[in-house]
C-alpha cells in the first residue's frame, strides 16, 4: 500500500506515503533476532516462514538476515547443550546405542522391554538422528499445517516433545516466555510526536540476548 501510494496523483497522499515509507524502512532495518527465534520455534512456521516474511519486506537483504538469525539461533542452542553436558557427568546423548539397549533389556519387566518393535523404534531413532543436533532434527521434521493446528499452544507443544528434544525444549521455553513489548502502529508512524518517550521504549536485541545467556550460565553454576 505504501509503494502504491508513492505514485498517487494526490500530492498530500504522496508526501504522507513518502514520510511513512522512510520510517517503515528504518523500522525493519533494525529487526530483532530474538523475536525471529520465537517465530522459528513455532512448529507451524519454522525457518521457511521467516524466509518468506523477510523476502516480502526486502528481497535484497532477506537472505543475509535469515542466515544471521540462523547462525545466532545455533549459537544460542549450543549454549544450552553445553550447559546440560556440564551439569551431568554422563549425559544421555553420549550413551551408545548398545548401552541404551542393555539398560532397557535389564529392566524389571523383560517381556515388555524385549518387544521387537520397541527395539526397532530405538534403532530407527538412533540411525536417523546420528550426527544431528536436536535443532537439525527439528528443522528436518515436516512443518505442521496451520489449517489443522490453528489453535496450537506452542509452549504446550514443546512440553509434549521434551523427551525427544530435551535441550531444545528448554531453550524454546525460555525464548517464548520473554514478554514482547508492543507499540501501536499509529504511534510508530505518527509525525505529530516523538515515537519513543519515557513511557514507551524497547530493549535492544543484543541486551536481551546477553540477559538470556547470563540466565543460562547462572543455571549451569
Amino acid at each position: 500500500m505504501l509503494n502504491a501510494s508513492l505514485t498517487n496523483e494526490d500530492e498530500v497522499i504522496r508526501d504522507m506515503a513518502h514520510r511513512m515509507k522512510v520510517k517503515f524502512d528504518k523500522y525493519w532495518s533494525e529487526y530483532s533476532e530474538l523475536l525471529a527465534f520465537g517465530a522459528i520455534l513455532d512448529p507451524r512456521s519454522k525457518l521457511e516462514f521467516l524466509q518468506f516474511c523477510y523476502s516480502e519486506i526486502d528481497p535484497l537483504t532477506s537472505e543475509v538476515k535469515v542466515q544471521n538469525v540462523r547462525m545466532k539461533l545455533y549459537k544460542l542452542y549450543k549454549q544450552y547443550e553445553k550447559r546440560d553436558e556440564e551439569s551431568s557427568s554422563t549425559p544421555q546423548s553420549q550413551l551408545s546405542f548398545v548401552d541404551s539397549l542393555k539398560s532397557t533389556t535389564g529392566s524389571e519387566n523383560p517381556i515388555k522391554s524385549d518387544n521387537v518393535f520397541g527395539r526397532f523404534k530405538k534403532f530407527k531413532n538412533h540411525t536417523s538422528s546420528a550426527g544431528k543436533s536436536e535443532l537439525d532434527q527439528y528443522f528436518d521434521d515436516a512443518t505442521l499445517d496451520s489449517d489443522f493446528y490453528e489453535d496450537l499452544e506452542v509452549l504446550q507443544y514443546w512440553k509434549d516433545v521434551q523427551k525427544r528434544f530435551p535441550h531444545l525444549s528448554i531453550m524454546a521455553r525460555d525464548v517464548l516466555s520473554i514478554p514482547i513489548t508492543t507499540v501501536a502502529s499509529e504511534s510508530a508512524f505518527s509525525i505529530g510526536a516523538p515515537v519513543l518517550t519515557k513511557y514507551r521504549c524497547s530493549i535492544f536485541a543484543k541486551k536481551m540476548m546477553k540477559t538470556l545467556l547470563r540466565r543460562i550460565r547462572k543455571k549451569a553454576n
